[in-house]
């Protein structure tokens, strides 16, 4: 395992990276803009939609699987920040359950 970039968490694990990089012509890190945008979502959906562990796994899980099909540049990413995405969702909905239970006691 190389570390490329301590700032960004950038880790080289699959051979697939390569690949990636050349179709979107940029470099893949673990946590990147987008990775804002799903904790805020998990957040919000802790704090006000869902209180179902299972339920926000399934969505979370579910919509990275689907990303492997969208034509979509967005979608186009590695595993390892797909594993990323879905350790980010956690904390977001974590953090919204928690905020819940902050304010309802």
């Amino acid at each position: 395992m190389k570390i490329k970039s301590i700032l960004f968490f950038q880790i080289s694990l699959f051979s697939q990276k390569a690949e990636v990089e050349s179709l979107i012509g940029q470099s893949m890190v673990l946590l990147n803009l987008y990775s804002i945008s799903h904790f805020l979502l998990w957040l919000i959906s802790g704090r006000f939609v869902l209180r179902s562990w299972t339920l926000f796994l399934v969505l979370s899980i579910g919509w990275e699987f689907l990303e492997l099909f969208l034509p979509y540049e967005f979608a186009v990413e590695t595993w390892d920040n797909k594993c990323a995405d879905i350790i980010v969702n956690c904390a977001g909905f974590w953090v919204g359950l928690w905020w819940t239970k902050k304010i309802n006691h």
